[in-house]
């Protein structure tokens, strides 16, 4: 059997994070070793939680309580470096649960595709549920990894699938290294999740709904304001950081051609953008309707931007 790690990030999640490590606990019969937790200084009583939850169950919870507050991708990084010993991993933040039976689902497929260890570097990928804070659910699907197991990087790039419900093995964990979380927070995001498909040599995809992210209630910076402030300075160091070329090259000048024409709103780089967007997309990869909806944001956003400058909004 596949040992495993679970890897979790919180901060001031006091009213949630035992929801998040009784789903892990519950799966302790298939391969679970050890839940790793760090802390990021919270203020609440989540710390408390935490210390109850390791005096129970002391062989499997270890805690770490940082002396600073790292912020997300910060403590990310602390995790990584503590991660202990194990076939696999998965990163878990406080505002995610287990769905019950993955692990046993997991162990399953492994043993039907002949994965005995987590030397090799590989990632098994699952589908999960969004489920927003007015009670709405959303299933997200990572089966285009499934189709495209050798493209990893370019369908997270294009948003196509998620680090959410992804074990990584051992091979690849240990390639991982320190996200610079100095510049933007976006930027290290992409940087941290970009990691498990550029160094998994192997990709699986297990279709079986294995967790739940409980959207808005999470304690984190938006991303949404960097990403238009920072997009044109974040996508050229990705093109070196990731080495980029062919249609990912494309697709990364897409992303900043966006950002320029977000902030300037000139014609020139709504056209460049849109020219951009459809020559850096496989057509392999289908999602006809997901190409016409950037499209039509794109178009909305420099009509409304001529309409306000001609003073007719």
């Amino acid at each position: 059997m596949l040992s495993i790690n679970v890897l979790v990030v919180t901060y001031n999640q006091e009213n949630v994070i035992g929801r998040a490590l009784d789903s892990v606990i519950s799966q302790k019969d298939y391969g679970l070793n050890r839940i790793i937790i760090c802390d990021d200084c919270s203020n609440d009583n989540n710390r408390l939680i935490l210390e109850d939850y390791e005096a129970r169950y002391p062989d499997i919870i270890e805690n770490h309580f940082n002396e600073a507050n790292l912020g997300i991708y910060g403590n990310f990084n602390k995790l990584v470096s503590v991660r202990g010993d194990a076939d696999l991993y998965l990163f878990l933040a406080g505002d995610d649960a287990l769905k019950d039976g993955w692990f046993e689902c997991v162990q399953n497929f492994a043993v039907r595709n002949a994965i005995t260890s987590g030397e090799e570097p590989f990632s098994i990928y699952s589908d999960w549920t969004l489920v927003r804070p007015d009670g709405a659910e959303h299933l997200c699907c990572n089966g285009m990894i499934g189709k495209f197991p050798d493209e990893a990087l370019s369908l997270k790039m294009r948003g196509l699938i998620c680090g959410r419900s992804v074990l990584n093995s051992k091979g690849t964990l240990n390639q991982f290294a320190p996200v610079d979380v100095s510049k933007d927070l976006s930027y290290a995001e992409e940087l941290f999740d970009a990691q498990a498909p550029r160094f998994s040599k192997f990709n699986y995809y297990l279709p079986y709904n294995a967790s739940v992210y409980y959207a808005g209630i999470g304690v984190s910076r938006n991303l949404g304001r960097d990403y238009l402030l920072e997009g044109e300075e974040k996508w050229g160091r990705l093109i070196v950081d990731f080495n980029l070329e062919g249609k990912d090259y494309l697709y990364a000048r897409f992303k900043q051609e966006c950002s320029r024409f977000y902030k300037t709103h000139r014609f020139r780089y709504f056209v460049s953008a849109a020219y951009l967007f459809l020559a850096s997309y496989p057509k392999k990869y289908g999602h006809t309707l997901l190409l016409f909806y950037y499209f039509i944001i794109l178009l909305k956003r420099f009509i409304g931007e001529y309409i306000r400058q001609v003073h007719l909004f």
